[in-house]
């Protein structure tokens, strides 16, 4: 189902991408008002708001209780919350660009460590777990897909309404690149 999000993904990546190619320097909201017009634009501003926020407070939730059960199991879920968002809004405080700097600084750290981790654990790897790839039946493997892709892209996506797509295709350039020249 992971190889299913994948391709799932792929066209909302490369949707994305053009987007961001078509309007550069643009954030996500000057895009929806450029393309779709005032009413739409308007609309769609709300509808991504209301996700944001929906993101926002289930990713809130998703740390506060891996804090919760891994460093301090007798503390209050609420306390953890208010500390998280605390820390949030004091990093916010200096403004879009220093976070975005700090984000894309941050990103080629995470994807080091994570193929250090891959590779220090490969005697770990069992191989047979990879071979029953179709075991489940399509559309099993579809609807896991499309909520695997849907949830994590979707945060990708909210990254363009708040850093602007310049700083999106820095993070996928080659992807950008191949979409650039494949005219997609």
């Amino acid at each position: 189902s992971v190889l299913a999000s994948v391709l799932i993904s792929a066209p909302t990546l490369l949707i994305c991408l053009r987007l961001c190619l078509l309007f550069p320097g643009d954030d996500l909201f000057s895009v929806f008002y450029k393309s779709c017009g005032n009413v739409l634009g308007s609309f769609f501003t709300v509808l991504y708001s209301v996700y944001a926020v929906f993101v926002t407070a289930t990713t809130f939730r998703f740390i506060s209780e891996f804090v919760r059960t891994v460093s301090f199991p007798k503390t209050p879920q609420i306390v953890i919350l208010l500390v998280f968002g605390y820390l949030c809004g004091r990093s916010l405080k200096y403004g879009r660009s220093v976070f975005s700097k700090f984000c894309l600084c941050l990103f080629p750290l995470i994807i080091i460590v994570i193929i250090l981790i891959s590779l220090f654990s490969f005697d770990l790897y069992d191989v047979s777990n990879f071979r029953p790839v179709l075991l489940n039946d399509i559309p099993q493997i579809m609807d896991v897909g499309l909520g695997i892709s849907s949830y994590s892209f979707g945060e990708a996506v909210l990254l363009i309404g708040f850093i602007g797509g310049g700083a999106f295709i820095g993070l996928f350039g080659c992807v950008a690149f191949i979409g650039k020249h494949l005219n997609v």
